[in-house]
């Protein structure tokens, strides 16, 4: 059975700025002196990968998007895919998702898996979304954008996916409170601001209640 470091230190997020005591702009080999928090490597994938196989990624996501929007999808990652080759993402025994890019550390994705991911001492899977999305805030200082079903801290570079959704009559369900389950509930924050293929737009201000 894997045994990993489970102190809020070690899954403390920190936008812009890493996880702990793992930050970005580390190479590999330094990330890699972490695998008992973490766990080692279970896959890898290069970023050119992706974007070869954009369409068939895309279908796990066929019953949330429009067909209009995977082709869009798909184009927006094939136009990436030359900012793409020199990025690498490595799948860790714990959930959680690394990403590198020219060897360094600039991305982190953890999952609903990752149960230990926490921001100034608030476990983000351990709460409420609602608690969650806050503890963000508080940390960031900075008031959320919502899309759909992503949360977004555009200046801490941190989004919530999966906690919330707006509903479409102008209101949102939350997880856990009626909707149906949202398994694809994950956490991402990175150094680098969002380029190419990445379109953020047709955010709007959430307003915690």
């Amino acid at each position: 059975m894997l045994a990993l470091d489970d102190n809020y230190d070690t899954w403390s997020l920190k936008p812009r700025v890493g996880m702990g005591d793992i930050h970005f702009g580390m190479r590999r080999s330094d990330v890699e002196s972490f695998s008992q928090s973490i766990g080692g490597i279970s896959r890898e994938r290069a970023g050119d990968d992706l974007a070869e196989h954009a369409e068939e990624s895309l279908q796990a996501f066929a019953d949330l998007l429009e067909p209009e929007e995977i082709a869009a999808a798909v184009d927006a990652m094939r136009e990436a895919a030359p900012l793409q080759a020199n990025l690498l993402t490595e799948h860790r025994e714990s959930g959680l998702i690394l990403d590198y890019r020219d060897g360094q550390l600039c991305e982190m994705i953890a999952p609903r898996l990752c149960y230990r991911l926490s921001v100034g001492g608030v476990r983000l899977f351990g709460v409420s979304p609602l608690e969650a999305i806050a503890a963000v805030q508080r940390a960031t200082g900075e008031a959320p954008l919502i899309n759909r079903s992503f949360v977004m801290f555009p200046e801490s570079l941190v989004v919530l996916c999966d906690f919330i959704r707006q509903d479409g009559q102008g209101g949102i369900e939350v997880a856990g409170e009626g909707s149906d389950d949202f398994d694809e509930m994950s956490v991402s924050w990175r150094s680098l601001p969002f380029g190419p293929g990445e379109d953020w737009g047709g955010f709007e201000p959430l307003h915690l209640p």
